[in-house]
């Protein structure tokens, strides 16, 4: 199987090693038709429930991978353009997909409509989604197993494998952990999930975050305050939000503050 060697989320290298293996099993180079074929087998990414929303055409567009279609663009082409797109955080599935309808051009929209896609429609529905949904599901560096983040409970480990996958800090760990439905910390942070990505608006606007270094110290940072002051057992999700707020810049205390605030 030909190796992938750019830094992607969990679920993007779940689906290129998929049209891989597509490509090996049929025994020619990998195209953009094998990527989209993985990311609609992929059962995490947001690439795989976008294709999946025509289920027959996704299983048209599988059973044609069988044969080698002519002319279409290389899996490595389509893997770059992501990579440079999505800079500098790593490529999601949403960023393959994308970038799979760039490079493949009038080869692979025809392949699509033959499958029964409409290559347009799907750009709109990447188009349509937001930031949240692309990034917040997807996970960077999550080990299923556990043993990569034994020091993290599971939510925990979860939660930052998806910041890390959005190439977020601090301020991103603290907007993950209230998102997260069954993180612990949620319950010491606004019930309004809209309340804190609107105050992180608010400073935004102001100007608070603009040129300080002292902003954001990063999630890699947090984490390892955390850890350090758990001294060996399990961090939670409410050990990540101390460490955010206590450790991780002034953004975190900033942002928990003007969500207070406003929330009277």
């Amino acid at each position: 199987m030909a190796a992938v060697r750019v830094r992607l989320t969990d679920q993007a290298l779940v689906a290129a090693r998929l049209a891989a293996t597509i490509a090996d099993r049929r025994g020619s180079a990998a195209t953009v038709h094998d990527l989209l074929v993985g990311l609609a087998a992929e059962p995490d990414g947001v690439a795989g429930r976008v294709l999946r929303e025509r289920a027959s055409a996704a299983a048209c567009l599988a059973d044609r991978a069988a044969v080698a279609v002519p002319r279409l663009a290389l899996l490595d082409v389509a893997l770059h353009r992501a990579v440079h797109d999505a800079a500098p955080r790593p490529p999601g599935t949403a960023d393959l997909l994308d970038a799979a309808l760039t490079e493949g051009g009038v080869a692979l929209a025809g392949l699509l409509e033959a499958a029964g896609y409409e290559p347009e429609a799907l750009r709109e529905r990447l188009r349509s989604l937001a930031v949240a949904e692309i990034a917040g599901g997807e996970t960077l560096g999550l080990d299923p197993t556990g043993t990569a983040d034994a020091q993290l409970s599971t939510v925990a480990a979860r939660v930052v494998a998806q910041v890390r996958a959005g190439g977020g800090g601090a301020v991103d760990l603290v907007l993950a952990l209230a998102a997260a439905p069954d993180a612990e910390a949620a319950t010491l942070l606004p019930d309004d999930p809209a309340m804190l990505p609107a105050a992180l608006w608010r400073l935004r606007k102001r100007g608070q975050a603009a040129g300080d270094p002292d902003w954001d110290r990063g999630l890699d940072h947090v984490v390892a305050q955390a850890c350090a002051w758990r001294a060996g057992r399990k961090v939670t999700t409410v050990d990540l939000l101390r460490a955010a707020a206590l450790a991780g810049g002034r953004g975190p205390s900033t942002l928990l503050g003007e969500a207070r605030a406003a929330g009277g």
